[in-house]
């Protein structure tokens, strides 16, 4: 294959707003190239963008992530190997190891290269209990961060706390620059729910909606919500709203179920429908359970910014989502075990309208202020 690109980019499951980032790396640098998954698409209509297909992740499991991840990494491998030109390597930390790619690229090729956490590894998987801090693939893991995070050009992560948790990993001249997952505004917009087809065909006109949308996996924690739905009168006009969980999702459709008249269940709608589904809620369930604070950022936060609605966080200690809650006054945090004041702060939120509409108008500022995806692009391509 004929190798001319100026930027490559890779990542097995990409977040959405590297897409954006493919095409700004096109239009602005050159010739880019996209390594990732054949389900994941680009832009069309860019005759300097170009996709290459990588196996597909699947997260339905431990063991089938760990496959997928060694499917991707054997086809990065290769695929950096043919390469003849030096282009600059913006890599996404899924798989996990993926630094090591640019890593051997840079060190025998002169490329250089953009990390970008997702996720801290191994933090995670000690988080989940599949071994202990000290144990010999912790330390061997930590060791190898510190050897591919220090060569980096930039180390990118996807908020303070994580930040933070990086430190010990880079070097003097390796700096960790704050960039987060961003949403594109102009497609996830507030919505009244009487234009709402969705609202509408689910019957949520005339209801206070608490949402929880997406992945419902060993990072997040509904305990607590589950227990404070109990608490609310059958005759409410308030209905939890539980769509999609993946590996979790039967947890979700349980805790509809005996929530009863409130609670309802729907599993993971299509793509179109998302600025539909995501605009009925009122207020968005968002999730770090404990163990994970520092070590990830939920995504679905922002794109819940973007479509109005009130956040809920549900989180432990000190943590970029507990911060962004905070500094852009769009919600309340509470701890995930905390039933009692989960219950109180929907009570609180149903019964002053007013003071839920601000928190609204204030996720939805902040959203198009310092979240869409023009702008955490522009942050983006400051460090190519």
């Amino acid at each position: 294959m004929k190798n001319s690109p100026k930027v490559v980019l890779y990542g097995q499951a990409l977040v959405p707003d590297t897409a954006e980032l493919a095409k700004r790396c096109a239009d602005e640098l050159g010739e880019t190239w996209v390594l990732t998954d054949e389900r994941f698409t680009l832009p069309e209509g860019h005759e300097a963008l170009k996709r290459f297909d990588a196996p597909s992740y699947d997260n339905s499991s431990i063991g089938s992530r760990v496959k997928t991840w060694m499917a991707y990494m054997r086809r990065a491998m290769s695929f950096s190997k043919a390469l003849k030109s030096h282009p600059v390597v913006f890599l996404n930390s899924n798989p996990p190891m993926l630094a090591l790619v640019g890593y051997l690229g840079a060190r025998f090729r002169g490329q250089p290269y953009v990390l970008r956490v997702l996720d801290v590894y191994p933090d995670v998987m000690v988080q989940r209990g599949m071994f202990g801090s000290k144990h010999p693939i912790s330390l061997a893991w930590r060791t190898f961060n510190r050897l591919v995070y220090s060569r980096a050009s930039a180390v990118v992560t996807l908020g303070e706390v994580m930040a933070e948790r990086l430190i010990p990993y880079v070097s003097d001249k390796t700096r960790i620059h704050v960039i987060p997952t961003s949403v594109n505004t102009a497609s996830i917009t507030p919505m009244d729910k009487g234009d709402n087809w969705f609202a509408k065909e689910q019957g949520l006109v005339d209801r206070l909606v608490v949402l929880y949308s997406g992945n419902y996996g060993a990072s997040h924690d509904l305990k607590g919500l589950f227990e404070a739905m109990k608490d609310f009168d059958q005759e409410s006009a308030l209905t939890f709203l539980f769509i999609g969980g993946a590996g979790r999702a039967a947890e979700l459709q349980a805790a509809a179920e005996e929530a009863k008249a409130l609670g309802r269940y729907l599993p993971f709608q299509p793509f179109e429908t998302l600025p539909y589904s995501m605009t009925s809620g009122d207020i968005a369930v968002v999730t770090l359970g404990k163990g994970t604070e520092g070590i990830s950022m939920p995504s679905k936060c922002y794109y819940m910014m973007a479509a109005g609605c009130a956040i809920l966080g549900l989180s432990e200690g000190d943590n970029d989502l507990k911060r962004v809650i905070e500094r852009y006054e769009c919600g309340v945090n509470l701890s995930c075990s905390d039933s009692a004041g989960i219950a109180n702060a929907i009570r609180a939120l149903k019964d002053d309208p007013e003071r839920l509409k601000r928190y609204q108008r204030n996720a939805r500022r902040a959203a198009e202020e310092v979240f869409d995806t023009a702008i955490v692009t522009d942050q983006h391509l400051n460090h190519m």
